[in-house]
């Protein structure tokens, strides 16, 4: 397993939004150890942003795991 610095706070220009790490980090603990296995504190930690900015962008737990469903549809269709 990798570690890498996350750093908090609002995303520079060239980084990518909360909503993008939020997913991205979903999309690899989802994959890795399945999406019933991974709480929000081991997505907040990993993503690097505070759970207020989790609770911003979605409203709960379902609401990401959807937003990842379809993420890795729009995916699997452009590949």
């Amino acid at each position: 397993m990798r570690k890498t610095k996350t750093r908090r706070g609002a995303p520079r220009r060239d980084e990518p939004s909360a909503r993008e790490r939020l997913i991205e980090t979903a999309i690899e603990l989802f994959y890795q150890e399945g999406i019933r296995a991974i709480g929000i504190d081991t997505l907040v930690a990993r993503s690097g942003l505070s759970k207020s900015s989790l609770y911003r962008t979605f409203a709960s737990k379902e609401a990401l795991i959807a937003a990842f469903a379809e993420e890795q549809n729009r995916r699997f269709w452009e590949w």
